[in-house]
């Protein structure tokens, strides 16, 4: 793409175009590649005016107000996209097939050579790096406006990157995304935010922010990564590829693939193969982290090795140095009977009469009682549905909804409308309802501050949440005392134990009378409780 500036001034060396993509804003670059070094020269922020859909037109003003600026003529034949990692398909680690094919109208409409492509969040570890002077193992988050993906570094090696969508609540968006990584990861407490703008909101959110325990332990610290340290990260990553190895480049050139350099497409138009895959796979500045084992599964032979060797000997010397005492007492059984004979109606001089004899008496009896009740209300509120899936959603009444710890049911049937793409075909737009929900269990711990997202049981929830816009209140809890079906059966015995041993003492008082306590039983012929179960 030729300039024409104003002066006749031409710049010496090749010129490259960064063209630095997100969601609806972009930066471009011009940068000026001599000998050994680049040199950035001009970079203008714009905004995208509707979308995607006029991308071509928004970069070409920019490029146009860069060249007023500079006030030189300037040729710029070659382009490099830096992009944000959710503009890449999540399965094959390329560019999404339809932001590859608006690159490919920028190339074109624009007359620029692409010569591949760089993540940014390639070239913000390395800055990160090259400034702590050590390995990176800290949580990185690129954000933008409705996406953000969070990086997990360990020693360096990109061990994980989760995807998940913004809401109004960044620090719960934040919170999620890190409980999916710490089912498998324990979490670095340093954290490192960077976009293209400022984040001082996003910052305040995560200090303020009370995370759980099993997510940090302390309170992490939170760092911003500047704007201008991300620009400057991009142009060192971009040197670094493009000037390290010239000459040895220009020596082997005639070695080399005339179509491809350094991992640059080179010569042949990728715009007229018609292929997304020949774009993406040229990508000059994508880096391959291998994954590496988790650094307790590392210690893990060092500290088990020793404990086992420990537990041998500690078995060893307690099979080895133990006694037995076997201590035989003798055993001396002694008996004696005593033989009464008693009938009824006795027939010899030699048995004696038994008598039967019944008294009624009426007695009672208290106790405290041991049961527990909770009494109390529900908590309970409306949360917004928000569903990105391409067809309808339907939930019937009592689906459930979880916050964290906390399960909530919803009062009735609700039907969520499918995701709708915005004028540009790439936005998504997710369709939402509102619907009355209630917790299942009584308490205050079921109310609720606003902006909170919940998860809907049996469905994603990066697919389908919610979130509470105002709070959800009203629930209590009291607990009270009262009678349990063990307190009846226990008061039960107690009258009649106290009912027989009553009786017993009464009988002693008759001289011409001896009483068989085995023989005597207390029965209850009506009984009377102040309560039922549950009062």
């Amino acid at each position: 793409m030729k300039l024409p500036f104003l002066s006749e001034k031409k710049v010496s060396g090749e010129v490259y175009c960064g063209i630095l993509l997100k969601e609806a804003q972009g930066v471009c670059y011009v940068y000026q590649k001599n000998s050994h070094s680049i040199q950035l020269l001009k970079q203008k922020e714009f905004q995208f005016t509707d979308g995607w859909e006029h991308i071509v037109d928004d970069i070409d003003e920019a490029l146009s107000l860069i060249e007023q600026e500079m006030g030189k003529q300037t040729v710029i034949t070659q382009c490099i996209f830096f992009i944000f990692a959710h503009l890449l398909d999540p399965h094959t680690r390329e560019i999404a097939k339809p932001y590859i094919s608006k690159m490919r109208d920028i190339s074109k409409l624009l007359e620029l050579k692409p010569i591949g492509y760089m993540e940014v969040i390639d070239a913000v570890h390395e800055q990160l790096e090259h400034e702590k002077q050590t390995s990176l193992s800290s949580l990185v988050v690129e954000l933008d406006d409705t996406q953000m993906t969070v990086f997990l570094y360990k020693a360096g090696h990109k061990i994980v990157a989760q995807h998940t969508v913004r809401t109004d609540n960044f620090a719960a968006d934040m919170q999620s995304a890190l409980e999916n990584i710490a089912q498998s990861h324990i979490l670095p407490n340093h954290i490192y935010l960077y976009d293209s703008t400022d984040l001082a909101e996003e910052s305040s959110d995560l200090l303020l922010h009370s995370w759980k325990k099993n997510l940090f332990i302390q309170q992490p610290r939170i760092a911003v990564v500047p704007a201008s340290t991300v620009s400057s990260a991009l142009l060192k990553l971009l040197e670094k590829q493009l000037c390290a190895n010239t000459s040895t480049a220009e020596a082997q050139d005639e070695k080399q693939n005339p179509k491809e350099v350094m991992g640059f497409t080179i010569g042949g138009e990728i715009l007229e193969t018609g292929k997304p895959e020949e774009f993406v796979s040229k990508k000059a500045f994508s880096f391959s982290f291998p994954k590496i084992s988790f650094p307790s599964f590392r210690l893990l032979p060092l500290i088990g090795i020793p404990l086992l060797i420990i537990g041998f000997l500690i078995g060893f010397l307690f099979l080895l140095h133990r006694a037995t005492l076997v201590i035989t007492v003798p055993v001396e059984k002694k008996q004696s009977e005593v033989e009464i004979l008693a009938r009824k109606k006795p027939v010899t001089d030699e048995q004696v009469e038994l008598q039967g004899f019944a008294t009624s008496f009426s007695r009672s009896e208290k106790k405290e009682t041991t049961g527990k009740r909770d009494v109390g209300e529900k908590a309970a509120g409306e949360v917004t549905l928000y569903n990105y899936d391409e067809k309808e959603r339907q939930f019937s009444k009592g689906t459930k909804l979880q916050m964290d710890s906390l399960a909530f049911e919803i009062d009735d049937s609700v039907t969520i409308p499918a995701s709708q793409f915005a004028s540009d075909g790439i936005t998504k737009n997710a369709g939402k309802n509102k619907v009355k929900i209630r917790a299942i269990v009584l308490g205050t711990e079921s109310n609720v501050e606003k902006n909170k997202r919940f998860s809907v049981s049996g469905t994603s929830s990066n697919i389908v949440f919610g979130i509470n816009e105002t709070t959800i209140a009203g629930g209590t809890k009291k607990t009270i005392r009262t009678i349990s079906k063990n307190d009846i059966e226990s008061l039960q015995l107690l009258v009649l134990e106290r009912a027989k041993k009553n009786a017993l003492e009464k009988q002693k008082t008759e001289k011409s009378y001896f009483v068989l306590p085995e023989l005597t039983v207390a029965k209850a012929n009506k009984e009377k409780f102040s309560g039922e179960v549950g009062e």
